[in-house]
């Protein structure tokens, strides 16, 4: 402000002469009274008036907008019910029960006392199904098993094998035919797993083997154990079967 007036006096005394320099410095002094006053404003009604209360800082927030800025309070989130997208998936609580282990069921069969009840009675050979055996074993004649072979089983534990007319012809390492008739003794047994085993107490029966030798027919006289000693069975039923990987013949309950 003094700087400006200098230089108002400097241009005053070059131009306006006296009287000119008297009314422009007036005209400055009220001009420069009247914005002193305006830069005081508030300041100076503050000072003035001791008791008044110092106003307190504005914050960013309480300024008023500039023009052209647009101001917006943010939107309350109103709280949903149940599970957000983010939310963990429940876990159920883990069973305090030990699991039961898991027991294999016993094969049919292996009851040894439904075995040992189910064996007593006459038990007959199927004569095709075993003739299917003696096919496997290169014997290509479906009827190559005739006559009857029948197994009785008593409660007491002895079991009789009877042959009438029964015979059966095979290829092998030249033609035969192995021919039975008679009646073979023994006993069986049941095992823990169910399993029915036989054993030769006595021989009875007799077993002639025919066959061609250097283009002669001949037939002898054979020791042989029963037909079915050395095989297991498995009782079932009905059903008496074997218990080998070939299982597709087995003998028939009598009714």
């Amino acid at each position: 402000m003094l700087a400006s007036r200098l230089k108002l006096e400097e241009v005053l005394d070059k131009h306006g002469g006296p009287t000119g320099r008297g009314v422009a410095l007036a005209a400055f002094s009220i001009a420069a009274t009247l914005g002193l006053a305006g830069c005081g404003g508030a300041a100076d009604d503050v000072m003035a008036d001791p008791g008044s209360p110092t106003p307190s800082a504005t914050s960013d927030t309480d300024a008023e907008p500039e023009d052209g800025v647009i101001t917006s309070e943010p939107e309350a989130v109103e709280a949903t019910e149940g599970p957000t997208t983010n939310a963990a998936p429940a876990v159920a609580p883990e069973s305090t029960t030990p699991a039961e282990p898991f027991v294999e069921p016993d094969p049919p069969g292996s009851d040894p006392v439904a075995a040992a009840d189910c064996l007593p009675g006459n038990w007959y050979l199927d004569n095709e199904g075993f003739a299917s055996v003696l096919t496997l074993n290169d014997i290509p004649d479906e009827d190559a098993v005739t006559g009857v072979l029948m197994m009785t089983f008593h409660e007491d534990g002895t079991v009789e094998t009877l042959y009438e007319d029964w015979s059966f012809t095979y290829s092998g390492s030249g033609a035969a035919t192995l021919a039975r008739d008679g009646t073979d003794h023994g006993t069986y047994a049941v095992a823990s797993d169910g399993s029915v085993s036989l054993s030769d107490t006595s021989i009875d029966s007799t077993t002639l083997v025919t066959q061609e030798v250097e283009g002669v027919e001949q037939t002898t006289e054979e020791d042989a154990m029963s037909q079915f000693s050395s095989t297991t069975f498995t009782c079932i039923g009905d059903e008496l079967t074997p218990n080998d990987f070939v299982k597709v013949w087995a003998l028939h309950r009598e009714h």
